[in-house]
């Protein structure tokens, strides 16, 4: 063997020893907190904005699927009432402003999960916002927060549709999640999409031409596996995106505190 060869031999030894030596990566802080965490609070939906009107009506099913992803998990949950979520949020705000605090959403979100803490306890915060995006299509494909999903089109598309980028976009939903400590520190913010809202309709005229027509989809979101799948990318890695496969002890859960 020449020289060259036991050189690199002799570094890659020393590498294989090193990682042996150091063992397995541990969790990350970020993951070690979702390991710990056991009571979950589950602020309303949109208690920082309004709820977009489209969304209303779809509202339910992404707090469901919250609790379904936040089950199997182990983890117990409560779903903070939106009057008293809201009060308490009114609150926090204005004691930005009493306090002379800078009035930005980390401060008020310290303040309102400090406020909460007073009745409720918990070890995390978990504050759900639902987004009206609007997603770039490009052929049969729409894309916006990090997600892609095929469009709905009804009617047959002429054959260059799929080979050109429409000057055009439709509506999609997107879920903003921030999770915060009972200390009030925030361990988590992500945005994700979770599914379009709008469907492409393709009309045939009797001179070949077509009209593109954007339809809302009523309700706006429908599909369960979607928005499960965007829940679940919006916590990770605070939650990994696949549940244990271990079984896990039955929960005890409130669904709401008035």
């Amino acid at each position: 063997m020449n020289r060259g060869k036991s050189i690199y031999l002799a570094i890659l030894i020393g590498i294989a020893i090193a990682c042996a030596a150091r063992g397995p990566t541990g969790p990350t802080p970020l993951q070690l907190a979702g390991q710990t965490a056991r009571k979950v609070l589950i602020a309303p939906l949109n208690v920082v904005s309004s709820l977009p009107v489209e969304l209303e009506d779809s509202s339910q099913l992404v707090i469901d699927s919250l609790v379904s992803h936040l089950e199997a998990h182990g983890k117990s949950y409560q779903v903070l009432a939106f009057r008293m979520g809201r009060s308490a949020w009114v609150t926090a705000t204005k004691e930005t402003i009493v306090r002379g605090l800078p009035q930005n959403f980390e401060t008020a979100s310290g303040l309102f999960a400090s406020e909460l803490r007073k009745t409720i306890e918990f070890d995390v915060l978990v504050i759900p916002t639902l987004y009206v995006q609007n997603a770039e299509i490009s052929g049969a494909i729409a894309k916006w927060d990090e997600t892609v999903q095929r469009i709905e089109r009804v009617g047959k598309p002429p054959d260059w549709v799929d080979q050109v980028r429409l000057n055009m976009s439709v509506k999609a939903a997107s879920l903003m999640v921030a999770v915060i400590n009972a200390d009030g520190k925030i361990l988590h913010t992500k945005r994700v999409g979770l599914e379009l809202m709008q469907r492409v309709e393709y009309l045939k005229h009797r001179n070949s031409e077509f009209s593109i027509v954007i339809e809302d989809n009523t309700p706006a979101l429908s599909n369960h596996a979607r928005v499960r799948s965007g829940i679940a990318r919006s916590l990770k890695p605070f939650l990994p995106v696949d549940p244990p496969k271990a079984p896990q002890e039955a929960s005890t859960n409130s669904a709401d505190i008035e």
